[in-house]
């Protein structure tokens, strides 16, 4: 078994979601400075379910323009936590 793991994705429910002040932060805590597109999700799981993986298996390909690997969608979190009033972890 194989998972996908997208990061944050340009669909109608994010852009609802995110004011331009929130974008920038993911943009700038996201390596390849840009919002995963659908498209990027669905060649990810092509590719998964298709012959040229037939060996990769137990494997989570993420799907996040590397923000991971930089922390991107953690520092969207704080910004949220901060704005709640909540404290920075827990």
């Amino acid at each position: 078994m194989n998972v996908v793991t997208p990061g944050w994705t340009r669909a109608p429910h994010t852009n609802e979601r995110l004011d331009v002040r929130d974008e920038a932060l993911l943009l700038d805590s996201t390596p390849l400075r840009e919002l995963v597109e659908p498209r990027d999700i669905a060649d990810a799981v092509a590719w998964l379910v298709g012959e040229d993986s037939r060996h990769v298996t137990g494997a989570d390909v993420v799907v996040d323009g590397g923000a991971h690997l930089i922390g991107g969608a953690a520092a969207l979190r704080t910004t949220y936590r901060h704005r709640l009033g909540m404290p920075p972890h827990g």
